[in-house]
């Protein structure tokens, strides 16, 4: 799903923009501390996250991630650290797109 930004306030200096597209597009981090993190504003349609299924409230801390699927910062890591328990690869838990680099 994509985002609109509307819905969710940016941190421009942690996003990358193509302004000849004029949309955000996010990078593949490396690790944990390069995940693109943003606050939810409340604005826009009501979402949820898929890990929680807990809609999002105004000023939770959210990740976005390079496929553009976002998660509550706490769900994804807590998703990331299963993962790495397990020895898989984190992945994205919608569409299965690597994490990090």
């Amino acid at each position: 799903m994509k985002i609109h930004c509307n819905d969710i306030d940016t941190h421009i200096e942690t996003h990358n923009y193509d302004s000849t597209a004029n949309s955000f597009f996010f990078t593949t981090p490396k690790n944990e501390e390069e995940l693109t993190r943003t606050i939810y504003s409340g604005r826009g349609e009501e979402l949820e996250c898929r890990l929680c299924c807990v809609d999002y409230e105004k000023s939770d801390k959210l990740v976005y991630l390079a496929c553009s699927h976002f998660y509550h910062e706490s769900c994804i890591i807590e998703w990331i650290n299963k993962k790495k328990k397990e020895k898989s690869e984190p992945a994205c838990p919608v569409c299965h797109h690597a994490i990090f680099k």
